[in-house]
């Protein structure tokens, strides 16, 4: 009986010491992509590329609940980037980022915004 409760007891320090590792890893990778995707549009918005700046200014917009500049600079890359086929797959990630915006999702409109961005920056 003595082993049962050991071997129990020790189960589950062993499974709380997993579980404490997991949600720190998990939460240290989280910070991370944040600031990553933090930096990366705060250097894009001085951009010469009409497109990358309207996108880079879009989404400074939506982080500081400025909706009504960021569906401008979202039009305006949309519109710049209906001129470029290469541009397709960014430019439907700019109307979900509109969709996103229109129905409230500013964390969704962020992440179309910063797709659309990424596929702007690798043509």
């Amino acid at each position: 009986m003595k082993y049962v409760y050991s071997a129990t007891i020790l189960g589950i320090v062993l499974a709380l010491g997993i579980l404490v590792t997991s949600n720190t890893l998990s939460s240290f990778g989280s910070t991370n992509s944040s600031i990553a995707i933090g930096n990366t549009t705060n250097a894009n918005t001085t951009s010469a590329n009409p497109v990358v700046k309207n996108l880079g200014d879009a989404i400074n917009s939506l982080k500081s609940n400025d909706n009504v500049a960021a569906k401008t600079d979202l039009r305006n890359a949309e519109k710049e980037m209906e001129a470029d086929s290469s541009l397709q797959s960014g430019e439907k990630h700019v109307e979900a980022a509109l969709a996103a915006l229109k129905d409230g999702d500013t964390n969704g409109a962020i992440n179309h915004a910063q797709q659309a961005l990424d596929a702007a920056n690798q043509k």
